[in-house]
């Protein structure tokens, strides 16, 4: 029984079959393999800069990480380049760091800090030997970095930093300082308390200037037309607003501005402005695309409990969670996580729902219209209403402007005493408090009515018809998107924030759905948008007129165009109160969002979301066009940075390939793996990679496994041009294949010598499927685990199984429980297969699977199944 340790007690013992090795690779792997990953975050940075007269050549560095950065400012500067200028972006899970270097020597003081008042003290401690020359401020994982860079001088500039300010306080202090001979030379902009946050340096000087923040592309038309008389010295990107910052000086001759342009682009650019005399003085980064991710992140991450988003464009659903739908202080089911599945009620984002199902029930009587009379259509239901409300139109109600009594906190969201009809008598029998079609007054009674006006005219229970009638055709599924919350054990609850130690408070169902009783995932929600830009529910001039007649949505304009949107927000009356917030939101471009947060963000959710779309300064038209370029390279399997020889890797960008397709029919019968396919080569430290997978965003390529360990060069060519990226080689770096499923990630594994997956029974499509027991033996599948013995081909589609030098190094835990591994090596090019056995003890559910191979985990939060 080859890989079984001897002397190891099992819970129950394996056959040969539990432990040997598979000849095929399951084909749920050979898809993840073959496949492009959707939504993956490619965001492409793109630059604005600004080119000075200076002495040349500009050496040009692009790094992942600020240790990174570090040791490439200490390798320059042993080369005789000092720092010009440098910026940062966040993207892929980490911060990218660019930098431009110019001839020059000298001491050179480099921080990085979370502290703002260590960031000032390290300034004016620098006071008088040292200039800062350029510093960047950037929102990352979580925390405000500050960072900076000062070089030695004999002769220092008197400085003057300011951090931390609003755009009136900067102006304020600009105005000051400029009156007082200083001059700004260095302007930052970044996410502080959901709002725009601005740092800059001042240094003693006279002559000409300017400040100005603007939208993205009418700052770079301003800089060449309206502000040719100056010199642009220093510029900033608001990732809150998407708008660009700048600050100008005396003209200087040469000089040069460039804007929307990749960074292979930047590097072209800037080797032409050193032939004219010029140096990169100063850049910004902005993203090619929404970054929603890192602005929810920055904006909503430290203010609630847990939220879920959801994007849709082009037929396509990307979403995901942060946080908990219950806190870890429950006392059932305690740290559950949010995801973009987790069901959370929708508050008043109901009504936009209501507003599509009014224009389909409208569709289908062609004798009532939008502006008729609702109470001919509900009298059997209302008998005896106040003579004025007999004038009120059903647009009336559906744009706020009914003139109905206002009531006590926007109206009720349940029927008191359980008695619909009985409470809309006693409501309708009250005289108008203000003119129909004038009066705007938001109260959720406006839309209970509109539920009875659906019901009485269709025949058909309310939520039976928008079911039927609007959910059906949106392809939602209706048992996420209902009236029907979850168990008060299982729900999503709603707290004060991140910090709330009180239980979560539990939303029951709400009688009045129409105004705010639907509970929906943000999955299932961004289907209601996404179905408005088709024909499945209305017609295209039904769409149209209903967004724009404000029937159940409203108009907010943005930098990309018009949206339309509904937010939703309903809380308990505890001190402080615990109170969701909700959005849907039709962008432009395209672009549909809808978010479920379970605590209320200073900012509302619709303003977040308008906000994080905007903040990609630039429309997708003025963007330059797809050349190849590299967002980044990460493992295949775990989608970490850390990448290993022999390993499968993913290489994320644009304008890689055509049509996509994979290594199968190029390999054939001759058993050799290609190292080009569709004119896309990877070469990786000098060697040739085999490619098995391209698309226009994505290549996935086998590492040779002779690599060693260390900083190398990645370079991707094909038929048009090529692009490099820097990559680090570990010597080992484990990931499990893992799919994910109702946002929670699985390990793609089967039960030794089977077919059946594991993982809930029919939780997988086509493919056999249980959970799993104490005693069986899983197969879980990876990469970049190590060597074998003997050491398997390279280039060649393997014949045979090659063990792991070492199967003691290897080590698995199930649900923090350790777990016996019976068997690893390689079973594919490329594809490791671990046999693991099933403890006892473990808890029914979803458990977390961790494995160890020479003390290097595979990634986190990785589930499977198991039953009690």
């Amino acid at each position: 029984m080859a890989g079984l340790m001897p002397g190891l007690a099992l819970a129950r013992h394996p056959d040969v079959a539990a432990i040997r090795p598979r000849r095929h690779p399951p084909s749920l792997i050979s898809k993840l393999l073959s496949t492009t990953v959707t939504g993956f975050p490619t965001v492409v940075p793109t630059f604005a800069a600004s080119f000075l007269p200076g002495p040349g050549p500009t050496q040009m560095v692009r790094t992942e990480s600020w240790d990174d950065f570090s040791a490439a400012v200490a390798t320059m500067s042993s080369a005789n380049q000092v720092l010009a200028c440098y910026t940062a972006i966040q993207s892929m899970n980490r911060t990218w760091f660019y930098g431009a270097f110019q001839p020059g020597s000298g001491a050179y003081y480099l921080l990085r800090t979370t502290d703002p008042s260590a960031f000032q003290q390290a300034f004016n401690q620098n006071q008088g030997s040292y200039n800062l020359v350029d510093f960047n401020i950037i929102f990352e994982m979580g925390q405000v970095y500050y960072t900076g860079y000062w070089l030695a001088s004999g002769t220092p500039k008197v400085q003057t930093l300011l951090v931390g300010l609003s755009f009136q306080d900067l102006v304020s202090q600009w105005t000051t300082l400029s009156n007082n001979n200083n001059r700004m030379t260095r302007i930052q902009v970044f996410p502080q308390f959901d709002a725009s946050s601005f740092a800059a340096l001042f240094e003693q000087g006279g002559g000409g200037y300017i400040l100005y923040v603007e939208p993205a592309d009418a700052f770079a038309n301003d800089v060449t037309a309206k502000f040719s008389g100056n010199t642009l010295i220093g510029l900033g990107f608001d990732p809150v607003s998407g708008n660009m910052a700048g600050c100008w000086r005396d003209k200087s001759n040469p000089s040069q501005f460039a804007f929307n342009q990749d960074w292979p682009t930047l590097m072209a650019t800037t080797q032409q402005a050193n032939a004219g005399g010029m140096i990169l003085a100063a850049m910004t980064a902005y993203p090619n695309a929404p970054d929603f991710d890192s602005y929810f992140e920055a904006n909503l991450t430290p203010f609630t409990m847990g939220y879920g988003y959801a994007v849709a464009k082009d037929g396509v659903i990307i979403s995901t969670g942060q946080g908990y739908a219950r806190s870890p202080n429950e006392l059932q089911n305690p740290g559950t996580p949010f995801t973009g599945d987790t069901r959370l009620n929708l508050a008043s984002v109901s009504k936009a729902v209501t507003g599509v199902a009014l224009e389909v029930l409208l569709q289908q009587h062609s004798n009532v219209t939008l502006d008729s009379p609702f109470w001919p259509l509900i009298q059997n239901q209302v008998p005896n209403p106040n003579p004025g409300v007999k004038t009120v139109t059903l647009r009336n109600l559906a744009t706020m402007k009914s003139g109905l009594m206002q009531e006590y906190n926007e109206g009720p969201i349940t029927p008191p005493n359980g008695d619909f009809w009985g409470y809309l008598n006693t409501y309708l029998a009250q005289p108008l408090e203000g003119t129909p079609g004038v009066t705007y007054y938001y109260d959720n009674t406006n839309f209970s009515i509109l539920q009875g006006v659906i019901e009485e005219v269709s025949g058909m229970d309310y939520v039976t018809f928008v079911t039927q009638y609007v959910l059906d055709p949106a392809g939602i599924n209706p048992a996420i998107f209902s009236a029907t919350p979850d168990p008060p054990n299982t729900a999503a609850l709603t707290y004060g924030g991140p910090g709330d130690q009180r239980a979560g408070f539990y939303w029951g169902p709400l009688g009045f759905v129409a105004p705010a009783g639907w509970i929906s995932s943000a999955h299932e929600l961004v289907k209601v948008a996404a179905a408005l830009r088709g024909t499945s529910v209305l017609p295209a001039a039904v769409v149209s007129e209903m967004l724009n007649d404000g029937i159940g949505w409203y108009t907010s304009v943005g930098n990309f165009g018009t949206y339309y949107q509904h937010n939703g927000s309903i809380g308990n009356g505890l001190n402080p109160p615990q109170r969701l917030n909700t959005a849907l939101v039709r962008l432009g471009e395209g672009y549909d969002i809808a978010l479920v947060s379970d605590s209320l963000a200073p900012a509302d959710v619709v303003g977040l979301c308008i906000s994080a779309f905007d903040s990609r300064g630039v429309p997708a038209a003025s963007l330059p066009p797809n050349a190849v370029s590299v967002a980044t390279v990460v493992h295949a399997a775990s989608f970490l940075p850390a990448i290993a020889p022999g390993a499968f890797v993913a290489i994320f960008g644009a304008g890689f390939a055509g049509a996509a397709q994979d290594w199968t029919a190029t390999i054939g019968s001759s058993g050799v793996l290609p190292q080009e396919l569709a004119q896309v080569q990877v070469r990786v430290a000098g060697q040739p990679a085999y490619v098995n997978y391209v698309s226009p965003t994505q290549i996935n390529v086998l590492l040779p496994s002779g690599l060693p360990p260390g900083d190398a060069i990645v370079e991707v060519t094909n038929g048009t041009g090529g692009i490099t990226a820097p990559v680090t080689i570990s010597s080992v770096a484990p990931g499990f294949f893992a799919y994910r499923l109702h946002g929670v990630l699985y390990a793609a594994a089967l039960f030794a010598g089977s077919d059946v997956y594991v993982a809930a029974h029919g939780a997988l499509p086509g493919y056999p499927s249980r959970a799993a027991q104490a005693g069986d033996v899983i197969e879980f599948y990876g990469s970049g685990m190590g060597p074998t013995d003997p050491p398997a081909p390279n280039g060649l589609v393997l014949a045979q199984d090659y063990p792991a030098v070492d199967l003691a190094a290897f080590q698995a835990s199930i649900g923090g429980i350790p777990a016996q591994v019976l068997y690893a090596g390689l079973v594919g090019a490329g594809l490791y297969q671990v046999n693991v056995q099933v403890p006892n003890g473990l808890t029914g559910g979803d458990q977390p699977v961790i494995l160890t191979a020479s003390g290097q985990p595979t990634q986190p939060n990785v589930m499977i199944t198991v039953q009690a």
